[in-house]
């Protein structure tokens, strides 16, 4: 038997980050721990000598897991994860799979969760943080969490009590005790000198051991009165002491020091047991097994170790040089859709311990099957994912066995050349390929007047057309064969009148090939057609803008500081709860715009509007002497806009103006043309 395990986790592009939180079943057949924002799942089927392990990626860089708790029967996790300095959320997820199990808790504290304890019936978690806030959630309850703001520095460790004692200690040097019903705190112990690091309870009688900087620990025991006071206190390592944990049969302490150390004590006299065991690395937690003998340890490496104690050979053994390499042969992936996840199902051998990682955030990929010849994965996507091409990596081990590009569609896929109105109203992804010269991919739609329509082409296996060798142009006709809308790649309009409508699809330069294969979303397809207001003055604040096109939500997108003199800033659209085909930008001026027409326009100054319907005209005001040469021009269409502007003039009577006066004063020719139209005449 091995006593030793070492688990070595590869981390691209840097040093592999820390194994910072460590959680173990009683019966030692299953390991969490975490790193970064991986969670590790290491299990040991019945029977076996070797460990099949798992990694899921339950966030992104900057987030990390900073504690995992098993319930009391081992059949939860509760995993927490965080941003630092922005939030910590808290995780419960089935601890063989990794996967969400039951309501999850949607309370989050303001910052990096540091104390994580489930009480004894499972009903209840407690949580304590950098924001030094302990939160009690009830599991199943849609009320808020209990909240205590007792502490005036970080919780660092948290634990229920018996007889309905909540018990936390923090860096502010205490141990405080609270009614975990009234959350009202009755008793604070001021003993320790510096930091406190860790508490521990025992169970049977509610012996409570603290220990901290001051590298002492400190035995509390319970009162007729249910108070506690101090038992003993005792000198047991050189450096602080990072954690402390009861054996299971009550008789040790098991502690874990900044001296690399890990030491056991009898109680209550606290005498050393055994011999300590030293680590190389840095130690950071650890975890007992259920009969105590054992305890897993990780460290500053990212690794984690299986420590036997009282074994002559407790530093042995190194995983995953023994694992051998998984071999895809085959893979399968049905279609992949907000709403509507994908399954990936990999054929080949040695395949219980690959893991899939993506490289779009968002995605997640939860595992089904694992065994020698056969694993299999659910994709879900978030509706932000829809029309993307995410890449699909498999690794084993250290090792990256395989990579893909998959296709994550925005709507359900059809084959049909003639939609059904529902369909258009639902969306459809239509595949196809242009690989002769001259095709032309038709669509007939049945739309209604007021019909508003999107229409996006998107590339296959990860390549856009243009990366392809192509550019895809829409045109969208009325039944009559007018022309209602063209556009490259993407097109957003709204139907003007009844009937059927024809959408095609073409290479702008009439070109086939194998490679032009595309994915056409049709229907509620978001659109960027323009920004408003179109132009802004400059600003050392953010400003928030309107984005103008189809099937976009009503949310206001920021433009981010610094907004400086004749800059084009582009709009972020990644900002936005859905993905948006399009781009826009907004030009940045010296400062005398304005959207409000009932404001009177100074020289220089700029009026921004929206003519909402048919018929529709906006009226600004302005001040001019007599003999006062003026410039006016309305811009539309340069930037964009469906709009071809007519500009009248009025005197302060109501009166048009002359538009244009052309006087001859000697013999020659004048030219006029249109600077702006975009209709002849």
């Amino acid at each position: 038997m091995v006593p030793y395990l070492i688990l070595l986790l590869a981390h691209q592009g840097s040093l592999t980050p820390p194994t910072s939180a460590i959680d173990v079943k009683a019966d030692g057949s299953l390991v969490l721990a975490g790193q970064g924002a991986n969670l590790i799942i290491l299990q040991k089927p019945t029977g076996s000598m070797s460990w099949i392990v798992r990694v899921l990626a339950l966030g992104k860089s900057p987030s990390r897991i900073t504690q995992i708790r098993l319930s009391p029967n081992g059949s939860k996790a509760a995993v927490a994860l965080g941003i630092p300095g922005v939030e910590g959320s808290l995780l419960l997820l089935d601890p063989t799979k990794g996967s969400p199990i039951g309501p999850q808790i949607t309370a989050k504290h303001k910052d990096l969760i540091t104390a994580l304890a489930w009480s004894a019936d499972e009903k209840r978690i407690a949580t304590g943080g950098y924001d030094r806030t302990i939160l009690v959630h009830t599991l199943g309850s849609n009320t808020l969490p209990g909240k205590i703001v007792d502490h005036s520095d970080v919780v660092t460790s948290i634990e229920f009590l018996p007889q309905n004692r909540l018990a936390s200690t923090s860096y502010d040097r205490s141990v405080k005790l609270f009614d975990d019903q009234t959350l009202v705190r009755l008793q604070t112990l001021a003993d320790a000198t510096d930091w406190g690091l860790f508490i521990a309870v025992r169970p049977s009688d509610g012996l409570l051991a603290s220990v901290g900087n001051d590298k002492l620990i400190r035995l509390y025991q319970r009162g007729p009165d249910k108070s506690y006071s101090l038992l003993k206190s005792s000198f047991a390592h050189s450096a602080p002491i990072l954690q402390a944990r009861f054996s299971p049969d009550g008789n040790t302490l098991v502690t874990l020091g900044e001296d690399k150390f890990i030491k056991r004590f009898s109680l209550p006299q606290l005498n050393q047991v055994g011999e300590p065991i030293f680590f190389e690395g840095m130690p950071t937690r650890f975890a007992l097994s259920g009969d105590g003998k054992k305890a897993w340890v990780s460290d500053h490496l990212g690794r984690v170790r299986e420590v036997l104690f009282d074994s002559p050979k407790s530093q042995m053994g190194l995983w995953p040089e023994t694992q051998p390499t998984a071999r895809i042969d085959k893979k399968e992936l049905s279609p992949i859709r907000p709403g509507t996840p994908g399954l990936l199902t990999l054929h080949g051998s040695d395949l219980q311990s690959v893991r899939i990682s993506s490289s779009i955030a968002g995605l997640i990929i939860l595992p089904k099957i694992a065994t020698d010849s056969v694993a299999s994965f659910e994709i879900q996507a978030p509706p932000s994912l829809g029309g993307t091409n995410p890449l699909i990596t498999i690794q084993s081990g250290t090792k990256t066995v395989n990579t893909f590009h998959a296709e994550v569609d925005r709507f359900a896929r059809t084959a049909d050349d003639l939609l059904r109105p529902e369909q258009i109203l639902q969306g459809v992804t239509v595949h196809g390929l242009l690989d002769k010269a001259g095709q032309v991919r038709v669509i007939m739609l049945p739309l209604k007047m007021g019909t508003p329509l999107g229409a996006e082409v998107l590339g296959t296996a990860g390549k856009p057309p243009k990366e392809a060798g192509w550019e895809p142009e829409l045109e969208l006709r009325r039944p009559d064969g007018s022309l209602l809308e063209r556009g490259f790649g993407k097109i957003g309009t709204i139907a003007d009148t009844e009937g059927l409508h024809t959408l095609s699809l073409r290479d702008h330069q009439w070109r086939g090939s194998a490679g032009f294969s595309y994915r056409m979303d049709i229907g509620p397809v978001p659109v960027v057609l323009g920004v408003f207001p179109r132009v802004v003055g400059q600003s050392k604040d953010p400003i928030s803008v309107g984005l103008i096109g189809i099937h976009l939500p009503k949310v206001p997108v920021v433009l981010s500081p610094p907004l400086t003199l004749s800059q084009t800033k582009p709009i972020d659209l990644s900002a936005l709860p859905i993905r948006a085909a399009g781009k826009t930008e907004v030009l940045v001026s010296a400062g005398g715009e304005t959207t409000d027409p009932s404001k009177i326009l100074e020289p220089g100054m700029a009026g921004q509007s929206i003519l909402s319907g048919p018929s529709k005209e906006v009226r600004w005001s302005f001040i001019a002497k007599k003999g006062q040469p003026l410039f006016l021009e309305a811009q539309a269409t340069r930037f964009g806009s469906a709009l071809d502007p007519t500009l009248s003039i009025l005197d302060p009577m109501g009166r048009p103006l002359i538009r244009a006066r052309l006087q001859s004063v000697a013999k020659t020719h004048v030219t006029f043309r249109d600077h702006n139209s975009s209709t002849p005449g």
